[in-house]
């Protein structure tokens, strides 16, 4: 299995087991087709308090939406009227794999729904490791939409 990490929340409960494994299942996934994953429909958005343009992705056949801010390396995003984000587990997971420049690229990065639910979305991100900067690699992160929490992440070569 992939390099895999959680992040947040507590340790016991089935719930959270369950959420765990959809997290693997997911970022399994997304890459392997393990599991049906349907693509948002993303359009650009109106611009955040600093100026900065921001895509909106909302899951084929409706539910909340996403926000990423397109216009500067090191955008997260945010869940709820803005309310939390997930930047400090993301800043964890980016720091744990020994990644720099982590961004929304709105021509190359997806978010990604498991089909017939919309409480969880896979978003990608490009990054670089500095070790070797000419190799991308993309970031894939499952984040929980009631509240933006990082579920888990994995890094992948990108293609």
């Amino acid at each position: 299995m992939s390099r895999f990490a959680r992040s947040g929340g507590h340790k016991t409960g089935t719930k959270l087991r369950v959420g765990l494994l959809a997290a693997v299942v997911l970022l399994e996934g997304c890459g392997g087709g393990y599991t049906p994953l349907v693509a948002g429909t993303c359009r650009s958005g109106t611009r955040d308090p600093a100026g900065n343009s921001v895509q909106v992705c909302t899951p084929r056949g409706g539910g909340d939406t996403v926000r990423i801010v397109t216009a500067q390396s090191g955008s997260w995003p945010t869940f709820r009227n803005n309310a939390v984000s997930g930047q400090p587990a993301l800043t964890a997971a980016q720091t744990e794999l020994g990644l720099a420049a982590v961004r929304f690229d709105p021509r190359k990065d997806e978010a990604l729904w498991a089909r017939g639910s919309t409480d969880q979305v896979v978003l990608t991100f490009a990054a670089t490791n500095p070790d070797r900067p000419s190799r991308a690699l993309t970031l894939r992160v499952l984040f929980r939409t009631a509240d933006g929490a990082v579920l888990g992440y994995r890094s992948v070569p990108r293609p």
